[in-house]
């Protein structure tokens, strides 16, 4: 990992580069959660290939528990080996597995984020359109109508500049927000809101990643990068980037990640890692990391749910329920009185990004 890299940003640029030359590694996490009130669950069995049609292989993602108990829709990466990738839905409700939307052969799908109408895509370039070496410097932002997914990526393209990454998409205020990230001369990390009607593109702050904002449009927290040290810590500001607060400091943790608001938008939770470590050969990071929140409106980090396992996608549902991933699948942590009760819902080791829809 780079010294000057924020995790959450070298882990995309490690992962792109190892699909582009080595295609899928089997990596594995041995920490342990340390002992606290949180309640993890005993059984973890990984699922080491997938790929074939949802279901149809005893391999694949299968369904553990939990399902029933929560509402909505959970669309996840299904990393499959390289070159195709899937975002695959899972129905809280029922527990069925269904392929939403298959990408282009070729493809790599980094990060995705939804609104009420749209499912925005983090997306490299398309093979055989740039030169190797700067196709994958360059992701586009793309986007699927989510009430006729069928009808797949929609033209023209939200973003697509030759050399830049952009990432982090997040929606709020009427428009989009994301991070154009370029590395040359030197690595760039610019807040950008994008209005989708004009297209007129407004840089609000620098070396910042994972953009979030409040369901009004208001509040606007996000990750600061220190260029020099690649430390980080979260701000709060206002949506147009003026007015940082800082929620937490560089000092607290190794590195923060994967921004979430609670159902009432008083707590904003985030993963952070118990010790540096550096970026696997497959994307993931090889230091555990645990749950942890802050008020927004301030106040000390408390730790909430120690995973102890490299937490690689996150999503928060309307009822309070944080989802994510590890590794070894896919997760839900809901409060049960004074404990965090956590189940898993998926052996997988698949899903990367998660969204959750109504």
């Amino acid at each position: 990992m780079r010294a000057e890299l924020p995790f959450a940003l070298a882990l995309m640029l490690m992962w792109t580069a190892c699909h582009a030359e080595e295609g899928e590694q089997d990596v594995s996490t041995s920490c342990s959660p340390s002992s606290t009130s949180a309640v993890w669950p005993t059984a973890r069995e990984a699922a080491p290939g997938f790929g074939e049609p949802v279901g149809s292989h005893a391999l694949d993602p299968q369904v553990v528990e939990g399902i029933g108990e929560h509402s909505g829709t959970l669309l996840l990466l299904e990393e499959r080996p390289a070159p195709d990738h899937r975002v695959t839905a899972l129905d809280l409700g029922t527990g069925q597995l269904s392929a939403f939307y298959t990408l282009e052969r070729g493809r790599f799908l980094l990060d995705m984020s939804a609104s009420a109408h749209w499912l925005v895509l983090s997306l490299l370039a398309p093979p055989d359109i740039l030169d190797e070496a700067v196709r994958y410097q360059t992701a586009g932002l793309e986007r699927i109508d989510l009430s006729r997914p069928a009808a797949g990526l929609l033209s023209p393209a939200l973003a697509q500049d030759e050399g830049t990454r952009w990432i982090d998409p997040a929606f709020g205020a009427g428009a989009l927000f994301a991070i154009a990230a370029s590395e040359l001369p030197e690595l760039e990390l610019t807040l950008t809101r994008l209005d989708l009607e004009s297209g007129m593109r407004e840089p609000l702050r620098q070396h910042v990643v994972e953009p979030l904002l409040t369901r009004d449009g208001r509040t606007l927290t996000y990750i600061k990068v220190d260029p020099s040290t690649g430390g980080t810590h979260i701000e709060r500001a206002e949506s147009d980037g003026t007015q940082p607060v800082a929620l937490t400091s560089p000092a607290d943790f190794h590195g923060v990640a994967l921004l979430a608001l609670s159902a009432d938008e008083q707590w904003l939770y985030f993963s952070a890692l118990r010790s540096a470590g550096d970026v696997s050969a497959h994307g993931e990071h090889s230091s555990a990391a645990d749950w942890w929140r802050v008020r927004v409106a301030g106040g000390e980090p408390e730790r909430i749910v120690p995973v102890g396992e490299a937490i690689l996608g996150s999503a928060m549902g309307a009822d309070g329920a944080l989802f994510f991933s590890t590794s070894l699948g896919v997760y839900v942590a809901k409060s049960s009185g004074e404990t965090m009760r956590v189940q898993q819902l998926l052996r997988t080791r698949a899903a990367r990004a998660l969204v959750w829809l109504p």
